[in-house]
């Protein structure tokens, strides 16, 4: 998976990023995301308008169902909120 951070504030991003990959099953979209992935990014550094992709590699948990699921990608970073 590939994903894509973009920084729409005016002054540049610096710091630590993590990225977590969610998968809910199409056939139950109101299911709790089950967290399949995660990856933390100890640095970044985005000036404004800035764009930075990052490639996530993962393997299946054995506990996911054979089956068909969106994937989200949820970004938290201590310095910066939502």
């Amino acid at each position: 998976a590939i994903v894509s951070i973009e920084n729409l504030g005016n002054t540049t991003a610096t710091g630590g990023v993590t990225i977590a990959l969610a998968a809910v099953p199409e056939t139950a979209p109101t299911s709790p995301p089950d967290v399949i992935a995660t990856l933390t990014r100890s640095r970044i550094h985005l000036k404004p308008g800035g764009r930075l992709k990052l490639p996530v590699h993962f393997l299946t948990p054995t506990h996911v169902a054979r089956g068909s699921y969106q994937i989200t990608a949820s970004i938290s970073s201590p310095h910066y909120a939502p």
